[in-house]
């Protein structure tokens, strides 16, 4: 694969990218990633009071914003809020899909656990045995 200079990139190398999770340091990809960051500017109280007191003046003085009518408003607060639930929801979709990989994972760790503990435990039996065998052929060759 060819070397991509800083600040340049080729069709689909951004595709290919991984970032961290500012959370979990796991790789996403762009549709995630783009989600964190979009989800990192609005799920704080400065955008929650920033939207509400644009949503006030907007009723308060319409003629501020080329005289719109309230419907204006509720078709472009309803699409934001489409757009706003469908960011998140990849955000959640591509982190739920992370985490029942991990699970799956770890189920499969807990069966192989479990199947190398009863083979240890049943060496452990016949390792017992033999010593008891032993000890008894050394204390009966006496």
């Amino acid at each position: 694969m060819a070397t991509v200079v800083p600040g340049h990139t080729r069709r689909g190398d951004l595709a290919m990218r991984t970032w961290a999770n500012p959370i979990t340091g796991d790789a996403m990809k762009l549709p995630e990633a783009f989600s964190w960051s979009v989800q990192r500017v609005m799920r704080t109280w400065k955008w929650v009071a920033a939207y509400t007191a644009l949503t006030f003046v907007w009723w308060a003085f319409p003629s501020w914003f080329g005289d719109p009518t309230l419907n204006d408003w509720n078709r472009w607060a309803s699409l934001m809020a489409l757009w706003i639930e469908s960011v998140v929801g990849i955000g959640i979709f591509a982190s739920s899909i992370r985490d029942s990989v991990i699970i799956r994972r770890i189920d499969r760790n807990e069966t192989t656990n479990g199947l190398l503990l009863e083979r240890l435990d049943s060496l452990l039996e016949a390792h017992e045995d033999l010593v008891g065998k032993l000890a008894k052929d050394q204390t009966d060759g006496q």
